[in-house]
């Protein structure tokens, strides 16, 4: 791979190389951000649905998850679940901004699982 690299930067224009670089981590980067957050919005539907199974019967939005969703529901009161809640939406914020990304991941995970 190195070889290739360093033969592609001497037999073409080195500019080019540099912005197709750039293109694919624009790409790696875009694609990343895009299923990170659909895992974020897969988490506050499943504790949508935790929060369900405690105050009713409803109907599930995440129908594989329906066992794991009742019984967490029955380990927690509604102020724990709303508390998680809230975190999963401190650590979506935080990930907006210029935190360490890494951190504000572990961090959320600690509130939003322990």
């Amino acid at each position: 791979m190195k070889r290739e690299e360093t033969r592609y930067r001497h037999t073409t224009d080195g500019g080019w190389l540099s912005e197709r670089e750039d293109y694919y981590k624009a790409v790696t980067e875009s694609v990343y951000r895009e299923r990170r957050g659909r895992l974020i919005e897969t988490l506050f539907l499943w504790w949508a649905d935790v929060l369900r199974a405690k105050v009713e019967k409803a109907q599930r939005l995440l129908q594989n998850c329906t066992d794991a969703t009742e019984k967490v529901a029955a380990q927690l009161k509604t102020a724990d679940i709303l508390k998680r809640i809230r975190r999963l939406e401190e650590m979506r914020d935080h990930l907006n901004t210029t935190a360490q990304e890494a951190l504000v991941l572990e961090v959320g995970c600690l509130h939003i699982f322990r």
